[in-house]
C-alpha cells in the first residue's frame, strides 16, 4: 500500500461527502462540541465538562469539521480526541441521496481501516508504525484518522439518548509475568524495593484466577440507541455506541433525540453488576485487585 496516496483518497472522499450532504437539508441537526483537552492536561482530573450545543447550519458545519479533522493542532492534546456528539437526521425521500451518502461513508470507513491494518500488520514496533504513518502523512493525528463515521439507513431508530460513560479497562494478568516485571523494577531502582516487595508478596498470595488489573479509562460521550422491533409486540433493541463524532441517520420514522448534558463526576454511577473486589495496590498506572466472594 502507498499510504500517502491512500490518505489523499480518503481526503477526497471526505470532501465529496461534504458536497453530497450539502445537497439536502436535514430534518434535525443538533450537535454538542466538547471542549478539547490542552496538550499536557491529559492526566488532570476532570471535574466538569460543559459541551457547546449547536443547531441547524452551525451543527452541519461542525459535523463536517469533525469528519475532516485528521491532523494535530498546536496546543491541543495528541492523546485525547477532539469530540463532537450529535445527530444529523435526513428523511428517506431521495433514494439517490441515501445511496450515495451510505456508499461514501462505507468507502471512507474502509479506507481508514485499510490504513490502520496496514500499519499494524506491516510494522512490528510502535516506533516503526509511528514513523511509517507520519512520514507518509505529516501531522496526521492517529486517533482521528482511525475513528469511524457512524451512519444508519432505514434502521428504524426510535430514540438516541446521549450520556457520559467512564468504563475501566479490565484485564486478567499472568501472575508470573507480573511478578517478574516487579522484580525487574526492583533491580533497576533500589528505592522501590520495599513497597514493590510488599505488593509482590500480596500478589504471590493471591490465586491467579482472582487477580485483576484495572486501568482508568477516559470519560467518553456515548449514546443509547433504541431500535424498533422487527416483529410487532417484541421489545425494542438497545445498543450503546460511542459518540466521538456526529451520527448520520436517514429514515422517515420519527426519531427522538436527547442531547448530551454537562458532566460532573457525580453523574457517573458504579455499575451495579460489577463484581466486588479488594484493591491490593497499584503498579505502572494500573490498580491491582483481588476478587472477593468467589
Amino acid at each position: 500500500m502507498n499510504i500517502a496516496e491512500t490518505f489523499h483518497r480518503l481526503e477526497d472522499s471526505l470532501a465529496l461527502l461534504k458536497r453530497v450532504l450539502a445537497q439536502k437539508s436535514p430534518l434535525y441537526a443538533r450537535v454538542c462540541v466538547i471542549p478539547p483537552v490542552a496538550d499536557g492536561d491529559e492526566t488532570l482530573p476532570v471535574n466538569r465538562i460543559e459541551p457547546e450545543l449547536l443547531y441547524g447550519a452551525q451543527a452541519i458545519e461542525q459535523t463536517q469539521k469533525a469528519f475532516t479533522d485528521l491532523h494535530i493542532k498546536d496546543g491541543l492534546s495528541q492523546k485525547s480526541t477532539r469530540r463532537t456528539a450529535g445527530v444529523l437526521w435526513y428523511d428517506d425521500e431521495t433514494p439517490e441521496f441515501a445511496a450515495e451518502v451510505m456508499a461514501l461513508i462505507t468507502s471512507i470507513n474502509a479506507i481508514k481501516l485499510s490504513i490502520q491494518e496496514h500499519i499494524i500488520t506491516g510494522f512490528s514496533s510502535q516506533n516503526a508504525r509511528f514513523s511509517a504513518l507520519h512520514n507518509a502523512c505529516p501531522g496526521v493525528m492517529t486517533l482521528h484518522l482511525y475513528r469511524q463515521i457512524r451512519a444508519w439507513h432505514k434502521a428504524d431508530i426510535q430514540s438516541i439518548r446521549f450520556s457520559w460513560q467512564k468504563k475501566s479497562l479490565l484485564r486478567i494478568p499472568d501472575k508470573a509475568k507480573l511478578l517478574a516485571s516487579m522484580q525487574a523494577d526492583v533491580i533497576d531502582n533500589s528505592e522501590v524495593t520495599v513497597p514493590v516487595g510488599n505488593l509482590a508478596q500480596r500478589i504471590a498470595n493471591t490465586p491467579q484466577d482472582k487477580l485483576r488489573l484495572r486501568r482508568p479509562a477516559k470519560i467518553q460521550p456515548v449514546a443509547n440507541i433504541q431500535f424498533r422491533a422487527d416483529i410487532e409486540g417484541e421489545p425494542p433493541t438497545l445498543k450503546t455506541v460511542t459518540a466521538l463524532m456526529p451520527y448520520i441517520i436517514i429514515q422517515n420514522q420519527r426519531l427522538e433525540v436527547k442531547p448530551l448534558q454537562n458532566y460532573s463526576p457525580r453523574d457517573i454511577q458504579r455499575s451495579k453488576d460489577r463484581l466486588a473486589t479488594e484493591v491490593i495496590g497499584t503498579f505502572h498506572g494500573e490498580t491491582i485487585e483481588m476478587l472477593l466472594g468467589r
